[in-house]
């Protein structure tokens, strides 16, 4: 979340004529609507690629186990054969 000590900076957005002067009729702060949908869009962009990270991780995760076996079942093979600690 941007800090609310953060400067602003100016920036141009392109409107459509008619919706530009509605917004302004209602008395809107395009300003304030416009920087809290770009807020929404990064959050967004950035929940998908963790996701993707996730997702990813979870991929190699599954190749590790059909390649190697899973890591619990054979520590349980291991200490239920009562064998030595390593």
């Amino acid at each position: 979340m941007p800090s609310r000590a953060a400067r602003k900076q100016t920036v141009s957005i392109t409107l459509e004529s008619d919706l530009l002067a509605r917004a302004r009729e209602a008395r809107l702060n395009i300003s304030s609507i416009s920087a809290d949908a770009v807020l929404q869009a990064v959050k967004s962009a950035e929940a998908e690629k963790i996701c993707a990270g996730i997702k990813h991780d979870m991929n190699w995760y599954a190749d590790l186990i059909s390649q190697h076996g899973c890591p619990a079942e054979a520590a349980r093979a291991h200490f239920e054969a009562g064998d030595e600690p390593v």
